[in-house]
């Protein structure tokens, strides 16, 4: 069966069919490069911090965020979850997170790629490529309508790999550090500070697993843990803590663990057991990375 454009595109939100229609003149070329220029343009006049992550809603209205770099599975998994338990979807790529802690998609479709555990329910549907892509919207494989955002109420980042399923539980200052490396740009001292508060109330995991069932299982054990309710501190760290390092790098205390993002090098780095008040005794950026 042959999908127009125009129906690949329908739930595209109001502000990136815009930015779609000002590529103007240039080729059509593939739908997919032309939604991520698309994507990249609304990184610089969105509101939100933006981050390379997936994003789906679970029937009870709560959200799970996805992050993770190209091939790291979240494509997949965001899929199979709205395939496979009626999540509804919200982004496979690029989500923007606001104060509030709500992540929001642009309407993108979803792309697969060839190779996908869904590689062969997305052609039954749209029919054989010749290509390594697929754009398909989950609503055509028999999931639920999108949604264009979703509060954040668990992180998982996932892993693919050979062996049993696994979940690991990770600390607030890892999940913030895996956070900020999958920013899409460098992160103020505010939006640093946004993204460590909504961690500090959310439980974050890794999970380990080798095909599409066991991701869906593990991710409904991640779905019975209950928001974080123990009291956590989080307050950026000041320019006395950081000593030369203030003017390059800016950083944000989750009780005891300490997270630095040196935007001009886009290098994060993830300490532990600092203790409130101490400073870094340390003359440069390098010097840090070889203690830690």
């Amino acid at each position: 069966m042959t999908f127009s454009e125009d129906h690949l595109l329908a739930w595209l939100h109001a502000d990136a069919r815009a930015e779609l229609r000002g590529l103007g003149d240039q080729p059509r070329g593939d739908l997919r490069f032309r939604l991520s220029a698309v994507g990249r343009s609304l990184r610089d006049t969105r509101a939100g911090i933006p981050v390379h992550a997936a994003a789906c809603e679970t029937s009870g209205g709560r959200g799970l965020l996805i992050p993770g770099h190209s091939r790291s599975g979240k494509s997949t998994l965001s899929v199979a979850l709205c395939v496979g338990i009626d999540a509804r979807f919200v982004s496979d790529d690029a989500v923007w997170i606001s104060e509030v802690g709500r992540a929001s998609g642009f309407g993108r479709p979803a792309t697969l790629r060839r190779g996908s555990p869904l590689w062969d329910l997305a052609t039954r549907v749209y029919g054989e490529v010749d290509g390594d892509h697929l754009i398909v919207r989950v609503d055509d494989l028999g999931a639920p309508e999108p949604v264009p955002s979703t509060t954040i109420s668990w992180i998982v980042f996932p892993r693919v790999v050979e062996g049993s399923p696994e979940l690991r539980t990770i600390s607030h200052g890892e999940t913030v550090a895996r956070l900020v490396t999958s920013a899409s740009r460098p992160l103020l001292d505010a939006q640093l500070l946004t993204i460590a508060r909504i961690v500090a109330r959310v439980p974050s995991v890794e999970i380990e697993y080798s095909n599409v069932s066991d991701s869906v299982a593990l991710c409904e054990r991640v779905m019975e843990l209950d928001e974080v309710s123990a009291t956590t501190l989080v307050h950026l760290v000041d320019a006395t803590e950081l000593q030369s390092l203030a003017s390059e790098v800016v950083g944000v205390r989750i009780d005891d663990e300490v997270v630095l993002s040196h935007g001009a090098r886009g290098e994060v780095l993830w300490l532990r057991e600092w203790s409130p008040g101490a400073s870094l005794a340390v003359r440069n950026w390098d010097d840090l990375k070889a203690r830690t």
